[in-house]
């Protein structure tokens, strides 16, 4: 897989692009926990859909929405931001 081969190379910064976009559950589950347990020296920098995934691995998250910012902040305050609701979790 091509994560481990990057982690060989000590990066200092990761980019990761949808990582765990096509997989199963049980390989999505497999890949999160792969990058939680990375050296936390290691900056990651995470683009993802899949809000369950981005929620468990984030410190800091930055909500684009058609191309612009959106809001930033904790992971407790976007799950609670209203128009992150709206638009990526639809309306209840």
């Amino acid at each position: 897989m091509e994560l481990i081969l990057t982690i060989a190379g000590k990066p200092k910064l990761l980019l990761l692009d949808e990582s765990t976009s096509g997989l199963s559950p049980a390989e999505t589950g497999t890949v999160t926990e792969m990058i939680r347990k990375l050296d936390r020296a290691i900056t990651i920098m995470l683009t993802e859909h899949d809000m369950d995934v981005a929620f468990s691995l984030a410190d800091h998250v930055s909500v684009l929405h058609r191309g612009s910012l959106l809001v930033e902040g904790s992971v407790s305050e976007i799950r609670n931001d209203p128009r992150v609701k709206e638009i990526y979790q639809g309306s209840e």
